[in-house]
C-alpha cells in the first residue's frame, strides 16, 4: 500500500510539474507577444500606437481547454495578400496546419 501511495504521489508530481511548465511556456508567450506589440521596429500597430500600447487583454491560463494537435509543415507553400480592415494588404504564407 505505501509503494501505491508513492507512486501516485510521483504521478500527481509530475503531472502537476508538467502543467506548471505549460503555464510558465504561456505566460512567456504572452510576454514575447506583448513585447513585440510594444517595439517601434516589431509592432503592427499603425503609426505610432506600439507607444501607447500596453498589454493584450487574456483570459485566465486554464489546461482544461488545451487541444492536442498534430502539426504538418506545408511544403512549397505560396504567398497570398491578406486583406485588413483597412487599405494595406500584407503578404502572406502557410506554414503549415494542426491536425
Amino acid at each position: 500500500m505505501i509503494r501505491t501511495g508513492i507512486l501516485l504521489s510521483f504521478v500527481f508530481y509530475c503531472l502537476n510539474s508538467s502543467a506548471q511548465n505549460e503555464k510558465k511556456e504561456i505566460l512567456q508567450f504572452q510576454k514575447e507577444l506583448n513585447d513585440y506589440y510594444k517595439n517601434e521596429k516589431t509592432s503592427p500597430l499603425p503609426d505610432d500606437g506600439y507607444k501607447d500600447f500596453t498589454s493584450h487583454q487574456f483570459f485566465p491560463i486554464d489546461l482544461k481547454y488545451r487541444i492536442k494537435a498534430k502539426f504538418i509543415r506545408t511544403k512549397k507553400a505560396k504567398v497570398f495578400e491578406m486583406p485588413t480592415s483597412g487599405s494595406r494588404k500584407p503578404e502572406y504564407k502557410k506554414y503549415g496546419e494542426a491536425h
